[in-house]
């Protein structure tokens, strides 16, 4: 009952915090006449509710100097309700039958698209119900900022001290210098889950928020491939398509579940971000609703101040949509212009973009967005890792079945915006101008920035871009896969058509299902990652305040959490890192000599530059050198995965 009533808790504090004030937005933003479905409402109210967390969080803390005390956060979400309910109550009779009514689906697609939406929540909980114990690093890295921000009511300079060379070849702890690789929009909303709640930071809040988010990042890219079909007779059979290969087919893959369990938070934020924004920029343009640039431009700033990488594809992404919509309209071009013109300086879009210019200008600005991180992320790359991957790379980061079945896709999308006879054949009815740009725009503007970033003075790690394309592959790869199915089913005979449908079902399912079991986790390291979390603990009540402690990232099991134990530092404690990177000549050895070799004199001068103490190691790897003789070490604490030793002088 215990869990039970902590889960309950946390469900009903991402209601309050995120859907509630969320939904209430997005329905008074886009007022009585334009129509949502409710599956839309949702997902777009949750991310709506994400942004206006964060912008709260920094005004009150930032501006106002407000400590971020439980009873503030619990009553955050009323700086949004009540403005908008007065809103809503001052619009006339403005029901839920309009939400409702907005799109009718028949019974069977509704059947179906919950079973494939059930089957990948499954999934996915199968897989993490063995990975969801505290042990990833990139979660213990993000986890310390969310704790910190928890603990001490107050949003954090990221700031860290890094080892500094001195006379001698050894080093000594310099001052504190600025991080770029986090971003405060993507802890603010878990550290306020972990406020209200009260649960500890080592609780499964976090996985399960970031489980929410990689399913609304499912559920994002299933309403925008409704909504850039509607009105199409295959309307139904596409979504389901793509729902299909974005839900149960690799669901275990990397930017799904294996980030959940990473904790690769800015990546899931971008994956559920990056469609919303699209889904809010087509209808705005398709519709020509000044509400749904609004909101465009609301997740589009929400993006910014939550990931810097998801939001530099997302730059290209928008590139690519309007070079690609000039190419195919231009003998319509100057309509378009007009409607562009009119929506751009539609009262509303101006009162969001002169709220956006003045918080970032007055109130808070990204620490990325200076000329030094635009430089080192633009032009020529720097590194092989980032002269792109290759195709077959790419396909087996995307899985194979969604990689064939995207190139038919857009091979169909194509020949789909050209006005000959061969497209009235291929496809049989017209898309939008505007789904049109952006079907073709997304998959070519992340293939492009993934395989040939040279061309596009892209000079960031190309695995890391590669992830992107998952999501726009799986999109056209739905048109692809209704293509051969509704071919197949046109040129072929009956039976025939259905062997070759059935096949073609197959095909991504083996594969997917294949992938998934290959990623499974059998053993979870959890008792070594039990007894680092008590060492830690011994460690941080029985050190000085002004000394420091050495822990070894290469034997010790989920090593990155320690800091949270300790919460004086980033870098706290020091770590010895892999090996391999002391190859590099600039690198400071002092972290790896000090374990490695504490009896040499260069060793000895690190300790006592650096005031380290305890030394925090496997000892089935490290402990024989900390026992000899000569040396004074003592051992205070050791169980069968973690020892510490104490510095005596």
């Amino acid at each position: 009952m215990h869990i039970l009533g902590d889960q309950l808790i946390f469900f009903a504090t991402l209601t309050w915090l995120f859907v509630v004030p969320g939904v209430i937005f997005v329905r008074v933003m886009l007022g009585r006449n334009i129509r949502i479905t409710p599956l839309e409402l949702f997902v777009s109210g949750f991310g709506i509710g994400v942004i206006l967390v964060d912008s709260a969080v920094i005004v009150l803390n930032t501006s106002l100097h407000i400590p971020l005390s439980r009873t503030i956060v619990l009553l955050m979400p009323l700086l949004t309700i009540v403005p908008t309910v007065a809103a809503l109550l001052s619009q006339k009779k403005i029901t839920l039958a309009r939400i409702v009514s907005a799109t009718r689906h028949t019974r069977s697609f509704t059947v179906l698209a919950g079973l494939l939406v059930v089957l990948t929540i499954l999934i996915k909980t199968f897989y993490l119900a063995d990975t969801a114990f505290p042990t990833a690093t990139d979660m213990g890295h993000h986890l310390y900022w969310v704790d910190k921000i928890a603990t001490s009511h107050q949003l954090q300079s990221y700031e860290k001290r890094l080892l500094t060379p001195i006379n001698g070849g050894t080093y000594t702890l310099g001052e504190p210098q600025p991080i770029a690789d986090f971003i405060i929009g993507e802890h603010i909303p878990l550290a306020a889950v972990q406020i209200l709640t009260g649960h500890d930071v080592l609780a499964p809040d976090s996985v399960l928020f970031l489980f929410a988010l990689d399913v609304l990042s499912v559920l994002a890219l299933f309403v925008l491939a409704l909504r850039i079909f509607a009105g199409t007779p295959h309307v139904h059979t596409i979504a389901l398509a793509v729902l299909f290969l974005m839900g149960p087919l690799y669901t275990i893959s990397a930017s799904q579940a294996k980030f959940v369990a990473g904790g690769v938070i800015g990546n899931l934020f971008g994956n559920f971000l990056i469609p919303l924004a699209l889904l809010f920029l087509y209808r705005a343009l398709h519709e020509k609703a000044a509400r749904f640039l609004a909101l465009f431009l609301l997740t589009t700033f929400g993006l910014v101040y939550t990931h810097h990488l998801s939001t530099f594809i997302f730059a290209y992404v928008l590139a690519f949509t309007v070079g690609i919509f000039v190419l195919l309209n231009l003998r319509t071009l100057g309509v378009h212009i007009a409607t562009w013109w009119r929506l751009l300086f539609a009262p509303l879009t101006i009162a969001v973009l002169a709220l956006a210019a003045f918080f970032a200008l007055s109130v808070y600005l990204p620490n990325y967005l200076n000329p030094d991180a635009i430089a080192s992320a633009t032009g020529a790359p720097s590194k092989a890792t980032r002269t792109g991957v290759a195709l077959a790379q790419l396909a087996h980061t995307v899985g194979e079945a969604r990689f064939a079945f995207a190139l038919v896709g857009l091979a169909v999308l194509f020949f789909a915006s050209l006005r000959t006879r061969l497209r009235e054949k291929l496809f049989p009815f017209s898309l939008s101008p505007y789904a049109t740009a952006l079907l073709l725009a997304w998959p070519l503007a992340t293939l492009a920035m993934s395989t040939v970033p040279q061309y596009l003075g892209v000079n960031i790690i190309s695995s890391r871009i590669a992830n992107y394309t998952i999501l726009p592959f799986a999109l056209v790869g739905g048109v692809g896969l209704w293509w051969l199915l509704s071919t197949a089913r046109a040129v072929l005979p009956r039976t025939l058509a259905t062997a070759s449908s059935i096949a073609l079902l197959l095909f991504p399912l083996t594969g997917g299902m294949y992938d998934n079991n290959q990623s499974l986790k059998t053993i979870p390291a959890i008792t070594p990652a039990l007894e680092t979390f008590a060492a830690a603990r011994y460690s941080a009540t029985h050190i000085t305040p002004d000394a420091w402690a050495l822990k070894d990232h290469n034997y010790l099991t989920a090593d990155t959490w320690m800091k949270l134990f300790y919460l004086r530092d980033y870098n706290y404690p020091l770590s010895r890192s892999y090996f391999k990177r002391y190859a590099n000549p600039n690198r400071e050895t002092c972290t790896r000599e000090m374990i490695s070799a504490p009896a040499r004199a260069y060793a000895q001068q690190c300790f006592r530059n650096l005031n380290v103490r305890h030394i925090i190691v496997d000892p089935d790897h490290d402990a024989a050198q900390f026992m000899e003789a000569p040396l004074q070490f003592d051992r205070i604490y050791s169980s069968d995965h973690v020892t510490i030793f104490a510095r005596k002088d």
